[in-house]
């Protein structure tokens, strides 16, 4: 029977990701990719025409010398940092190498040619070891990674809380609709200013208690409990001040954690 695999939020801005072709999937993988701010450098001899239309606008085909073109103004979540616009080369692998490190966070391959992909996995690992992080499209046994369903909370440009659905590469539609259900559940709840006010709160109960591992300890129970007395449908409506001045109090009481009934919490400190 498999094993699970460990889901982690992959922090990637500015860390070079490289994308070996530009079709359909590879779009799939950008849309997910580019949000984070990683510096994609994309290989493919075509590129799909959306992903030129989205992600390659830095690119004048008409003043072009070469097909090796690198964004020089490129900011994070701007589109990808570089584009070669050639057949893929195991010598690219190597753009970004520094004695043993590869350079690459990621390497993926979103390609129809699966004796190619193959090269290029097996490959990676012998130059960078076993550590190498890849992932070949619609090949689970040579993903070390994958990409799961995911519900992104927020803004765009603001997104601080996430969820993913993984099938660990077995059902990526089923996991997909399981998703859409989950949105459907979690409608109308404005889940980014309920990040904010706990983010406000955690931030200003950490200025008032911060002397030792004790003082952290209480600290987070503290928090929980706050958390789990308002619930998901609350917390954009919390009263940031008046709770520090609860936690102020509490604290001063010998760190004492007995909250006060939860009808008065709900009316004294929601908005």
């Amino acid at each position: 029977m498999p094993s699970q695999s460990l889901l982690l939020a992959h922090r990637l801005e500015g860390k070079n990701v490289l994308l070996v072709g530009a079709g359909e999937v590879a779009f799939t993988r950008l849309k997910k990719l580019i949000p984070t701010g990683a510096r994609v450098t994309l290989v493919a001899p075509e590129v799909h025409p959306t992903i030129w239309d989205q992600y390659c606008s830095f690119i004048d085909l008409n003043e072009a010398n070469d097909m090796d073109f690198t964004d020089q103004d490129w900011t994070s979540k701007k589109g990808i940092y570089r584009l070669i616009k050639k057949s893929f080369n195991l010598d690219y692998l190597d753009l970004y190498r520094k004695d043993n490190d590869s350079g690459w966070s990621l390497i993926l391959t979103c390609i129809p040619n699966k004796p190619l992909s193959e090269e290029i996995y097996h490959e990676s690992k012998r130059r960078f070891g076993s550590q190498q992080t890849v992932n070949v499209a619609d090949n689970p046994p040579l993903c070390d990674v994958y990409f799961g369903a995911e519900l992104n909370f927020g803004s765009d440009n603001d997104t601080k809380m996430q969820l993913m659905i993984s099938s660990n590469g077995m059902g990526p539609r089923f996991v997909a609709l399981v998703r859409d259900e989950i949105k459907q559940l979690l409608e109308g709840i404005d889940f980014q200013a309920s990040l904010n006010n706990l983010g406000a709160l955690r931030q200003a109960v950490r200025t008032i208690a911060n002397n030792d591992s004790n003082d952290t300890k209480y600290r987070m129970n503290w928090m929980k409990q706050c958390t789990e007395t308002f619930g998901i449908k609350n917390c954009e409506n919390l009263k940031v001040q008046e709770l520090t001045k609860l936690f102020q109090e509490m604290y001063n009481n010998d760190q004492d954690l007995q909250f006060p009934p939860k009808n008065e919490m709900f009316g004294k400190y929601l908005q």
